[in-house]
């Protein structure tokens, strides 16, 4: 899960309350929440959008929970330009006659990572076994298979490998925070792309030394190309 236009470039938790402590058993239960963390896709004052995400119990009448957990997404939408472009208008009645499902379709996005075209941006050169021999104990149909079974393994690989590096860089700067679990980073569509992002916008204030203008050009890196990388799945 994403959402549109995450300008933060990764995920914060958080496993305290509004005023830096954490909440005790009692409550927690009172409150129907859950000792898990909060996660933040933007928790700044000048995103016109946030999100967050986080679990408890179901909500119930008269302050009462029920005993199913669910996951809870809060929209938090700031600024009187936003509010009146996508909700039309800032006031009351315009905010109760709005196109809810409209807003969630348009601002959330479910995503699949294809790992195999994303290391392919990373690799230097075509990844692949070397063309083998064909004889009568190996059809060309065989060969093929075999040939993009570890092709796409590589490229896997590689795209693991180029993850893991992007988060590590992170780690000194993150300490005192909440540590990002590693099947979030690995996984999340919105952690990855923001750390690609950040290491693309680290590169653009760099100038590339040593390196012909035709060959930057052909092997540059773009949030065009990363994006290729995320395919998008339509919400039912």
């Amino acid at each position: 899960m994403d959402k549109v236009n995450h300008q933060r470039g990764h995920l914060s938790f958080t496993d305290s309350f509004g005023d830096g402590q954490r909440l005790s058993e009692d409550q927690l239960a009172r409150r129907g929440l859950l000792d898990e963390p909060t996660v933040y896709f933007e928790k700044d004052r000048t995103a016109a959008h946030s999100l967050k995400v986080y679990i408890r119990r179901e909500k119930l009448a008269k302050h009462n929970h029920g005993g199913d957990y669910v996951v809870r997404l809060e929209w938090t939408s700031v600024g009187s330009r936003a509010v009146k472009r996508h909700f039309n208008g800032n006031q009351l009645f315009d905010l109760l006659h709005t196109d809810l499902v409209a807003f969630v379709r348009k601002f959330l996005v479910v995503e699949e990572i294809d790992y195999a075209k994303l290391g392919r941006l990373f690799s230097p050169q075509a990844i692949g076994p070397r063309y083998q021999i064909l004889n009568r104990h190996h059809s060309e149909a065989a060969l093929l298979r075999q040939f993009l079974s570890a092709e796409n393994y590589r490229l896997t690989r590689i795209a693991h490998l180029a993850i893991q590096i992007f988060e590590q860089r992170r780690w000194s700067s993150n300490e005192g925070r909440e540590p990002i679990p590693e099947e979030v980073w690995r996984s999340s569509p919105a952690q990855i792309k923001g750390r690609i992002r950040d290491h693309l916008k680290s590169r653009r204030k760099r100038p590339a030394a040593n390196i012909t203008t035709k060959r930057r050009r052909k092997n540059k890196l773009t949030i065009e190309k990363l994006q290729a990388c995320f395919i998008r799945v339509p919400l039912a």
